[in-house]
């Protein structure tokens, strides 16, 4: 599989740019949504891919070209210690240190989808065509400034994971590729051939909520992103993530975030700065 690359002595940065769904690796299941970006360390490789017209690329990196010294071994070795300015240089690499388990994928509003094009095409453009002896430099400046960036993004903090009930992980990728569409109980029970009483137990088991639980928080943390990145109005963004009730909309938003789409807006666009 492309996307494993590397995968024995690189870390891998993967921006999906196109598609939604689910991908396992080390068979932990981590939905997402198209455009967002995965930090993988060495350790770990994807195992399947459900999603619907996937299209992804990644950078292939090795962690010393942070710093000399952080190399795999020594980022692999619990008893390895720091000086100030590596402490420093780890946080470029805080989204692929963490663990796989408290990891999610990070979710990219229009601006930050935009940032992060606009990084990887200067440093493939200097990749490309290294116009002077300076290349190196200019491609390395880049990309600390991309981890940088990066990791000053909000993960998709809803996340939540399944690692054993296939059929459970099908339907959640299900719900990542269709939650702008109206979807029903019954047609989930029909696409995917099982009981209304058994999809609810085995999908609160496996995920912690019901399936309309899921999928309003869902769509209510991709709304929050649009009202965060963008200055669609309110009612465009209730349609554009499933709901067609306005009034719904703000209740189940308020419930999640304990403030109104236009206070989260007043509070958090990136256009108030």
């Amino acid at each position: 599989m492309l996307l494993n690359h590397g995968i024995n002595d690189y870390y891998r940065l993967i921006f999906f740019q196109k598609g939604n769904g689910s991908i396992s690796v080390n068979g932990r299941v981590i939905p997402f949504l198209s455009p967002a970006l995965l930090c993988l360390t060495e350790k770990e490789k994807i195992t399947a891919v459900n999603s619907d017209k996937l299209r992804a690329c990644s950078v292939i990196f090795k962690p010393d070209i942070i710093n000399s010294r952080l190399t795999i071994d020594v980022l692999n070795n619990i008893s390895s210690e720091y000086t100030n300015t590596e402490r420093i240089d780890l946080f470029c690499l805080k989204l692929f240190t963490e663990e796989l388990n408290r990891r999610s994928v990070v979710l990219l509003g229009p601006s930050s989808e935009s940032r992060i094009r606009d990084l990887l095409l200067s440093i493939t453009e200097i990749l490309d065509d290294p116009v002077d002896d300076y290349w190196p430099c200019r491609a390395r400046s880049y990309f600390l400034e991309l981890l940088n960036y990066i990791n000053r993004l909000d993960p998709l903090k809803m996340d939540k994971s399944v690692t054993k009930d296939e059929e459970i992980n099908n339907i959640i990728a299900y719900l990542y590729t269709n939650y702008k569409e109206k979807i029903t109980i019954n047609e989930i029970t029909d696409k995917f051939c099982i009981d209304r009483t058994t999809l609810s137990k085995r999908f609160q088991k496996a995920s912690g909520y019901t399936i309309i639980e899921y999928l309003n928080r869902l769509r209510i943390n991709i709304a929050m992103y649009m009202l965060r990145d963008t200055t669609l109005p309110v009612n465009d963004i209730v349609y554009r993530v499933g709901f067609n009730d306005l009034s719904y909309f703000n209740k189940i938003f308020r419930a999640q975030t304990e403030l109104s789409p236009s206070e989260y807006r007043g509070k958090y666009s990136v256009f108030n700065n």
